[in-house]
């Protein structure tokens, strides 16, 4: 019989709870054991687990966030002996494979327990859709959804009081979330990480909508964008933390248009809420495969989804997080 051990790590993603659903249901009908661990690898290092049942994840399907709880904490750079309290766990449990959900820092964790000799299987559930080997990540649509329907309900006070509103919206260095948040909002200016941006180009852009008669402007900024190319050293001095860019661009879009400006950062927000069905599905058949997988004897892959089928990636080869499709951007500049 083989005890499949689950974790969930890194930020909290909607549509986790179908993927603990799904490994656990799929475990069961093999006649398989599962070992849960709360708090992510905090839980596993300090084997803060329980055998779970069909109990517990019964009615999870449509709630938010992780049922097992999660942490940020990477154990294993605090600790030189994470490892080897993991493979101690690991024997006195009997697990036949981990399975981690989560972030690409998780997913750099599998990849470093792989290399260490300890079978694991990684599945991507973060919204900020930047892991390699997968079309979406789990959670990716709820956020986008939220940045969408948000951008909507921008719009009428935007176009009412005649005024720029600069939204904040995040994306773990990748501008994923913006891209595809403000292209099905209707955002007038997309700023991501993956693209240099200068601030006269967003006040041209500002005052060319003015000139068609459109007297707002709704500007989406992914949170870890870049510094504009045209400001000095002096100013980025000046500019102590993001929420500081936020204010400075407010600051240059009001000088320079004369237009009252305002700025939103929808922050947490966007993690929270019950999943999509789209995110529910993705999360049930990511968590069925690693399952089969394991059943296989296949571990030391993340298991993602491209182009509609299942597709393993060797763990190990996940080094960088995965940009935006720069073309995807340039067909966004129609809708501008």
């Amino acid at each position: 019989m083989k005890r499949i051990g689950i974790f969930t790590s890194g930020r909290d993603a909607p549509g986790t709870n179908a993927v603990l659903r799904a490994i656990a249901r799929t475990s069961f009908e093999h006649s398989y054991e599962v070992i849960a661990f709360r708090n992510g690898m905090e839980g596993v290092v300090s084997n803060h687990s329980f055998l779970m049942d069909r109990s517990y994840v019964s009615g999870i399907l449509p709630i938010g966030g992780t049922i097992l709880g999660t942490s940020l904490s990477d154990p294993y750079l605090e600790n030189h002996n994470a490892m080897k309290d993991t493979k101690k766990i690991q024997e006195k449990l009997s697990i036949t494979s981990f399975i981690g959900v989560g972030s690409f820092s998780t997913m750099k964790l599998c990849a470093f327990m792989k290399a260490s000799d300890i079978p694991v299987i990684g599945i991507p559930a973060t919204i900020d859709n930047n892991i390699p080997g997968t079309d979406y990540s789990v959670g990716f649509q709820t956020a986008v959804d939220y940045v969408s329907r948000s951008l909507d309900r921008l719009h009428s006070t935007a176009s009412s009081h005649h005024r720029v509103f600069l939204v904040e919206v995040m994306g773990g260095q990748c501008g994923w979330i913006a891209l595809h948040g403000g292209l099905t909002g209707g955002a007038d200016l997309i700023i991501i990480p993956e693209k240099s941006y200068s601030v006269q180009e967003v006040i041209t852009h500002i005052r060319r909508r003015e000139g068609e008669g459109k007297f707002f402007s709704i500007v989406v900024l992914a949170d870890t964008a870049g510094f504009p190319v045209d400001i000095s050293d002096k100013e980025k001095q000046q500019i102590d933390d993001h929420n500081g860019l936020l204010q400075f661009l407010s600051h240059e879009i009001s000088k320079e248009t004369g237009m009252e400006t305002r700025q939103l950062i929808l922050g947490h927000l966007q993690r929270g809420g019950s999943p999509l069905a789209s995110d529910r599905l993705l999360g049930t058949l990511l968590g069925n495969a690693s399952v089969e997988s394991v059943r296989r004897g296949n571990t030391g892959v993340l298991v993602g989804q491209v182009n509609g089928q299942i597709e393993y990636t060797d763990l190990e080869s996940i080094k960088e997080k995965r940009p935006v499709d720069l073309q995807l951007l340039n067909t966004a500049k129609i809708f501008f």
